[in-house]
């Protein structure tokens, strides 16, 4: 019971570290969303009255603006529809392998990534061999643990089939190319000892720990880049508006 309430309190942790982020995104899209709807239309109209050469970025975002407006419904059509089509698709098994290989090779994402999967292998390798299991179905059974992660799942596959012929878990698993080498150092250690489930709850705890940091570096990566962009979009909107009332100001009276 300790290791699943640690699970679920890591699980809760990366999700309240992920809301703020997420939260963050989307008033920033709102916010560029109805300047562009909005405030960008009423001073293209007073910029007409006066019948002068706009100046390039202004006339850009005036263009978009006008885009927004005149295809707004067909793109949220179209983005939703895209999303549910996304979602449908990495719902099935070649969505799968796609989300897993991308999620693996993204930078600090992949990181991320590889760290959960020690930590969730060591934690229910942990549960499952001191309920009694022997290795060879622990294997079995954790493909289950991972079946949202196809990459893993399949190196599962692999492994018990070569623990089934005889071999040992640290081989097969260093064959894999997934797991770490610290991960592998230990799972040998293991079963050098005899003494493979207290190795593997000091494993758990520190892959646990390490996925704790990820994420905190995750979220405070995505947070000043989220409002760095959200900053440079707007600036260049409101430079876009107040670069011609600037050479309305100083023209001709």
């Amino acid at each position: 019971t300790a290791y699943i309430t640690s699970v679920r309190q890591m699980q809760s942790k990366l999700i309240s570290a992920m809301i703020y982020p997420c939260i963050l995104m989307t008033v920033a899209v709102l916010a560029i969303v109805v300047m562009l709807w909005k405030v960008v239309p009423t001073f293209a109209t007073f910029f007409k009255e006066f019948d002068s050469e706009l100046p390039g970025i202004t006339q850009g975002v005036i263009d978009l603006s006008n885009f927004l407006k005149a295809n707004g419904l067909f793109l949220l059509g179209g983005i939703v529809a895209a999303v549910v089509a996304l979602r449908y698709y990495l719902r099935t098994e070649a969505g799968k392998r796609v989300r897993a290989q991308v999620s693996l090779t993204m930078p600090l994402l992949g990181e991320c990534t590889v760290q959960v999967c020690m930590e969730r292998f060591a934690t229910n390798m942990v549960l499952l061999l001191r309920s009694g299991l022997p290795l060879l179905e622990a294997i079995t059974s954790l493909r289950g643990v991972f079946h949202g992660n196809t990459v893993y799942r399949d190196a599962l596959v692999r492994i018990e089939q070569r623990v089934a012929a005889g071999g040992g878990l640290a081989g097969p698993m260093e064959q894999s190319g997934l797991f770490t080498p610290m991960m592998i150092s230990m799972i040998r250690v293991g079963e050098e000892s005899g003494q493979m489930v207290s190795v593997l709850e000091e494993v758990a705890l520190y892959y646990r720990a390490r996925v704790q940091a990820l994420i905190e570096r995750l979220t405070g990566v995505i947070e000043p880049v989220v409002i760095l962009g959200m900053g440079v979009t707007v600036a260049l909107i409101l430079m876009s508006i107040y670069l011609p009332m600037f050479q309305i100001a100083s023209g001709p009276r």
